[in-house]
């Protein structure tokens, strides 16, 4: 069963499309990772999938069931804590 499922994403920032007809499945129990080049899309998908930012256009399913959270790329952390907790606050609310 799918948790998560895109369709034919798109998202341009001016004249510049940064994704464009990106599909996939994340079913439960699958392990994932977004790896590709500088300026390829992966944060601006990460920032999709959390409803950070809108797509331009496609469809998007994100299981009610599930909860998800991410560490920014650049965010202004307090300094009295460590990675891992900084981590781990994400799913604390």
């Amino acid at each position: 069963m799918s948790i998560i499922s895109a369709t034919k994403l798109n998202k341009s920032f001016g004249v510049i499309s940064v994704l464009q007809d990106v599909s996939f499945h994340i079913n439960n129990n699958n392990h994932i990772g977004i790896v590709g080049a500088n300026g390829a899309g992966k944060s601006t998908l990460i920032k999709i999938l959390v409803n950070e930012l809108p797509s331009d256009s496609g469809n998007l399913y994100i299981s009610p069931e599930i909860t998800m959270g991410y560490l920014k790329q650049r965010d202004h952390f307090p300094g009295n804590r460590t990675v891992e907790e900084e981590m781990l606050a994400i799913f604390s609310w």
